[in-house]
């Protein structure tokens, strides 16, 4: 994985999807995120996010990795209930 600032990222650095998503809840409880918002990101997190992609190391994400998660999602291959949730993996991915 290659970092915004151009530093290179060696598989055996790099966190996971649920570890960063742990980051990212501290970060907005930190920040002031207000309560309601910190609920359905948690929410989100984990139950449409850690159970199909949070062992993944951040350093193994691209693109199209992210795309087949939202076609997987869309079609119903995780499941009902994640096809109604496809907002989100852009920002995996970096974008």
């Amino acid at each position: 994985m290659i970092t915004s600032r151009g530093a290179l990222i060696a598989d055996s650095n790099s966190v996971t999807v649920v570890d960063a998503g742990e980051l990212w809840m501290q970060a907005g409880e930190e920040n002031g995120l207000v309560r309601s918002s910190l609920k359905q990101n948690r929410e989100r997190l984990n139950l449409h996010i850690v159970p199909f992609v949070g062992d993944v190391k951040l350093s193994q994400r691209s693109v199209p990795f992210i795309r087949a998660f939202e076609g997987d999602l869309r079609e119903g291959r995780l499941g009902r209930r994640h096809r109604l949730w496809i907002g989100c993996k852009p920002q995996l991915a970096g974008q």
